[in-house]
């Protein structure tokens, strides 16, 4: 390459880290998981080539979120409660937002602004 930029990338910095009990409500169904305690005081040291066998699973079925936080040291007891908070919380998630028929009479460009003025003026009536 002449005259071009070469890119070249160094050893990446590999942490550990335990699973947690999550409170987001965005969770599509299960209960959430979150990053826990580091496990190891310092991080272990990878080539970038080597990154996709670090690298955590994308999307975790609700049983094997169950399996790992049980094999963290949570009680089941634990685990449904969170999963009950987090139902809740999408509940109140989904009740919080205006009648959808006000926001579909609304044309496209309409301000952000005004949708939450809308929104706060028929939260004002619950």
């Amino acid at each position: 390459m002449a005259g071009g930029r070469r890119v070249t990338w160094g050893d990446l910095d590999v942490h550990y880290f335990d699973y947690g009990l999550g409170d987001s409500p965005a969770v599509s169904c299960g209960v959430a998981v979150r990053l826990g305690a580091a496990l190891a005081a310092r991080p272990e040291k990878a080539r970038l080539r080597d990154a996709e066998r670090h690298s955590p699973p994308r999307w975790l079925e609700p049983a094997t979120r169950r399996a790992l936080l049980r094999e963290a040291g949570f009680s089941e007891g634990d685990i449904e409660a969170a999963r009950k908070r987090i139902v809740e919380d999408q509940r109140r998630r989904i009740q919080s937002l205006p009648p959808l028929h006000y926001l579909e009479q609304l044309p496209w460009f309409v301000a952000r602004s005004v949708r939450r003025k809308i929104r706060k003026r028929f939260q004002a009536f619950r």
